[in-house]
């Protein structure tokens, strides 16, 4: 009887839908460019993580052919600034991913 529970509960949790942690380009800009100081905090928070990611992977190099450097002495208002200036300039790309949209404006605005 144990072992039926058990399996059944088993089966009950692994057939449960699963919803992905997914950041679009979207959902970033949205967040960068809102008077919600809680909101604009998550687009800051997402920012330095990501930059503080690429420092722990060596600072300034390449990334998906991607060059960056400097970025250990970007404010928070610039790695914004850097962002949505991307987004706003390629709106195309927005639905999908934000990490690949704010490689980008990295790039461009912290080139080597």
């Amino acid at each position: 009887m144990t072992k039926i529970l058990f399996s059944l509960s088993l089966l009950t949790i692994l057939s449960q839908p699963v919803i992905a942690a997914f950041q679009s380009g979207n959902d970033l800009l949205a967040q960068c460019t809102s008077q919600d100081n809680t909101q604009f905090a998550l687009c800051a928070a997402y920012l330095k993580a990501t930059v503080d990611a690429l420092e722990e992977l060596g600072g300034s190099g390449n990334l998906k052919g991607v060059e960056y450097c400097g970025l250990n002495r970007a404010s928070v208002g610039q790695l914004v600034d850097a962002f949505v200036s991307e987004a706003k300039a390629n709106p195309e790309k927005l639905n999908r991913g934000a990490s690949g949209t704010v490689l980008s404006g990295l790039s461009k605005d912290f080139s080597c």
